[in-house]
């Protein structure tokens, strides 16, 4: 199941290590950020705010902890429910025509379990916008708190930044304005739009099947979407894969953004070098849930790896 594309990030997506695609890193480094983070303030006596800056000692409140919690816990279900997802298409197709009947019981029980996982991957996509919504106000720290800055929902924490107070940190501003249309194809531009929304509130179902040559060798699997309307989205599996492309490029901004914004603000600590401590994963084995995610360009591999060395 090859889905994955293949984009300029550093911090983000699958490194392979060898040509055969069977060992390599899952770098997600804004969860590993915001982890370290979360680790460095609670366990690490010497991290603490500087002096000059408007950050108290509790910047990082409890709602933090639990958002910090609640983002990697979402993260693992997704990567978990991505793996579970590649196993049953494979099932299903391997056996989809057997003549014997426990194998065509894997078909059966197969074709029952995948629209289940395509229901989590989309929730869980959706959940993972608002877990990183909750984060965003500590990285202001005490100027983060008295702005009120809207933590519970990303769509109105992105109108925050972008409609009521653009001015409060233009970058960031920049950012959510640029690099959110994997958020406008998951929830809309408006309420009601987005496929998790027909989904769960405008009567979507799915319809599973096969593309097959004129021989009638099947040659791939594909799902959609469709409601009384007609077909929503005619490849849901491509279109997960791209709306996770495109969520990568947002954290890929957002972490460097925000992880600087930190550094400038904190003393003490151990963040680690960028390129290194963005690694959330590594596999020896083949991972089943690399279908989803983008790879990492091998040009730009090289050269992140060229400059880490570099640094020891």
């Amino acid at each position: 199941m090859q889905v994955s594309l293949r984009i300029e990030m550093k911090y983000h997506g699958i490194e392979y290590d060898d040509e055969e695609k069977t060992s390599g890193i899952l770098r997600v480094g804004m969860l590993r950020f915001i982890e370290i983070l979360y680790v460095e303030f609670y366990f690490t006596p010497a991290f603490k705010p500087k002096e000059s800056a408007k950050w108290p000692e509790k910047w990082i409140d409890g709602k933090f902890r639990g958002a910090a919690d609640k983002i990697k816990d979402t993260f693992m279900k997704f990567d978990t429910i991505s793996r579970y997802l590649s196993q049953s298409i494979e099932f299903a197709m391997r056996h989809k025509d057997s003549s014997e009947m426990h194998q065509y019981g894997h078909f059966l029980k197969s074709m029952t379990d995948i629209p289940i996982y395509l229901d989590s991957l989309l929730l869980y996509l959706r959940v993972q916008a608002d877990c990183l919504a909750n984060v965003i106000p500590n990285f202001y720290g005490e100027e983060g708190r008295c702005q009120s800055i809207a933590r519970d929902s990303f769509r109105d924490q992105t109108k925050w930044f972008i409609k009521k107070k653009p001015e409060f940190d233009p970058a960031y501003t920049k950012i959510l304005s640029e690099n959110t249309e994997w958020f406008d194809m998951l929830a809309g531009k408006s309420r009601g739009q987005g496929l998790r929304d027909i989904l769960v509130h405008y009567r979507g179902v799915y319809q599973l099947g096969w593309t097959s040559l004129s021989t009638g060798k099947t040659i791939s699997f594909n799902a959609s979407l469709k409601n009384e309307s007609g077909y929503v989205e005619g490849s849901l599996i491509p279109t997960l894969a791209k709306i996770v492309a495109e969520y990568f490029e947002f954290l890929e901004k957002a972490y460097v953004h925000f992880r600087q914004l930190v550094l400038e603000n904190v003393k003490g600590g151990s963040f680690g070098e960028i390129y290194k401590s963005s690694q959330f994963l590594k596999f020896t084995s083949g991972l089943r849930s690399t279908w989803i995610y983008p790879e990492i360009k091998v040009e730009a591999n090289q050269a992140n790896s060229a400059d880490a060395k570099s640094r020891d």
